[in-house]
């Protein structure tokens, strides 16, 4: 379990590694036990922020609430490019749900609820296609942005008491 939340702690740094190499997050990038303790003590004091930040991003929380929600929601950026354009991608409900261990049923059902929020737009022409629309991209923007800081903040906070 040790070993797995490190993995997490890992994934969820590197942006903010990349973004910012120095002063960088080694500690967490080199897998530090010590520091991961630490750190995890201080985050148990921000449940109630991490509920806040979860409370205020709702277009996000509704893919977070379904299985294989958060993945379905990453796929819809990975088809709107890195501008997030509102481009027509072809896709296949079946390799979706393939993909993530779903249906391709579920998988329809999540799409056509958040196309009933104006947030992708679903067409056939001789095949699936989805269009991720702005709202979407944004709401996942602000919710990854408030995220990455509440990370950054847990990091200086959990550095500072190793430190001292």
């Amino acid at each position: 379990m040790v070993a797995q939340d490190q993995d997490w702690l890992v994934s969820h740094y590197l942006p903010l590694q990349v973004l910012f190499p120095k002063p960088g997050y080694a500690r967490i990038m080199e897998r530090d036990p010590a520091f991961q303790l630490v750190h995890r003590l201080i985050t148990s004091g921000f449940f109630a922020l991490g509920g806040q930040i979860m409370a205020a991003h709702p277009i996000v929380m509704q893919f977070m609430s379904r299985e294989a929600g958060v993945m379905i929601l990453i796929k819809l950026m990975q088809l709107a490019g890195v501008k997030g354009e509102a481009a027509k991608k072809e896709i296949s409900y079946s390799d979706i749900g393939d993909s993530f261990g779903t249906s391709r049923t579920h998988v329809r059902k999540i799409l056509q609820d958040t196309e009933k929020q104006d947030l992708v737009r679903l067409t056939q022409d001789r095949g699936q296609f989805v269009e991720v629309m702005p709202e979407l991209v944004q709401a996942f923007d602000r919710f990854v942005a408030a995220s990455t800081s509440g990370h950054d903040l847990i990091y200086d906070l959990a550095l500072q008491r190793v430190v001292a």
